[in-house]
């Protein structure tokens, strides 16, 4: 997982070229994350990303998200194993301009492909798929460069449903 998180941040360090380009755009954000069935050890969600804007409403995203750590509550040798959730997504985002003010309204869908590692001081196991995940928001952009929105999403996996509620922001 450290490893995930840092390859994440070193890539997007190696693209401020990407910022400069109208069309290309930096995301990340923090929250909180709710699974069903599973209690919170570390209920914080987090996103870093990059997008490319092809039109004027439209785009194209790609992800890295962090979606919490939980208490054991699969039996393994050593106790309970904990189990922490990940993934990397690719979808559409569309923007929408609520009149003049700077005010939109946002929608995201996409697939998730996420792993769920279940690990004690003993032992440790993967589990990895690809689902949906969508999500709504709703924004400011503060500057022509700079925005910042509210946003709800699902991602879903074969065990767990992730309601994530988190502010996010976007660096054009």
């Amino acid at each position: 997982m450290r490893l995930a998180r840092v390859c994440a941040v070193l890539a997007l360090a190696t693209v401020p070229g990407l910022v400069q380009a109208d069309d290309f755009y930096l995301r990340g954000g923090a929250g909180h994350v709710d699974a069903s069935g599973l209690e919170g050890d570390e209920n914080l969600a987090w996103t870093l990303g990059v997008g490319w804007r092809f039109s004027d409403h439209f785009s194209a995203e790609l992800g890295y998200n962090g979606l919490g750590s939980y208490f054991g509550t699969t039996p393994g040798a050593g106790g309970p194993l904990d189990p922490e959730i990940s993934s990397f997504e690719l979808g559409l985002a569309g923007k929408f301009p609520l009149g003049r003010s700077g005010l939109f309204a946002q929608a995201r869908l996409g697939a998730h492909r996420w792993d769920i590692t279940r690990s004690n001081v003993s032992t440790s196991s993967s589990e990895t798929g690809v689902d949906p995940y969508v999500g709504v928001g709703l924004g400011y952009d503060l500057t022509e460069l700079f925005s910042v929105s509210l946003e709800a999403a699902r991602y879903k996996t074969d065990a767990h449903d992730l309601d994530v509620v988190m502010v996010t922001f976007e660096l054009r």
